[in-house]
């Protein structure tokens, strides 16, 4: 299931790549974007200067990849805040990240169930999860005073 946030009218993604920049210099922006255009392979070798400018100053960019497929490039802030997000940059607050995540864990409950995550945020949410469902007993919630 796609995340409404993150869907691209009139485009269909093939995959979804993301580099966290943190707020920096433009030049270290530029240089990042550089880097992350390179390692993707996304746009042909000599319009990686000219396309991470772009991207740095537009925020997203359609290209065509090495291979001369259409190809649609954004940038996104995940977690933030989202009015804080600048030069057409997309911005997923934390608050509909956390809500994204919940929909899936609750969609998908029965298989997750007992299931180990290794990120650390996944498995306290899980644990919420299971003991919101555990019957409490009113004499355990008293204490001694």
């Amino acid at each position: 299931m796609t995340d409404p946030a993150l869907v691209l009218r009139g485009w269909d993604p093939q995959a979804f790549r993301s580099t966290r920049i943190a707020s920096a210099v433009p030049s270290l922006v530029v240089a990042v974007l550089r880097f992350a255009l390179r390692r993707t392979g996304c746009c042909p070798p000599e319009m990686i200067d000219a396309h991470a400018a772009a991207l740095a100053r537009d925020g997203s960019i359609e290209t065509r990849t090495a291979d001369g497929h259409p190809c649609r490039i954004r940038l996104a802030s995940f977690a933030g805040m989202p009015a804080s997000v600048s030069g057409g940059v997309l911005g997923v607050g934390l608050a509909h990240c956390l809500a994204f995540i919940r929909e899936r864990l609750d969609t998908y409950r029965e298989q997750l169930r007992g299931a180990y995550f290794r990120d650390p945020v996944l498995n306290l949410l899980g644990l919420v999860d299971a003991v919101a469902t555990v019957p409490r007993n009113e004499k355990e919630m008293v204490h001694a005073t």
